[in-house]
């Protein structure tokens, strides 16, 4: 129960851009794997899966505006 929390609120926190805090609460041994045959389909380990998503999030906000 407990690791559903932990799931549902480091997704909460990416859902509001806040990666710092999201990667807070996993552990750095995190083994993160990505289904696919899409460009970033593969295997992450902490330090990768963490600057994955924060340029995820980076590119989200600046396609918001026209530049």
């Amino acid at each position: 129960e407990e690791n559903k929390k932990t799931v549902t609120r480091f997704f909460k926190l990416l859902n509001e851009r806040n990666t710092k805090d999201a990667f807070e609460l996993l552990d750095e041994s995190i083994h993160w794997w990505i289904l696919g045959n899409i460009p970033v389909s593969g295997d992450y380990d902490y330090k990768k899966i963490h600057v994955l998503f924060i340029i995820h999030v980076h590119y989200f906000i600046l396609s918001q505006y026209d530049l």
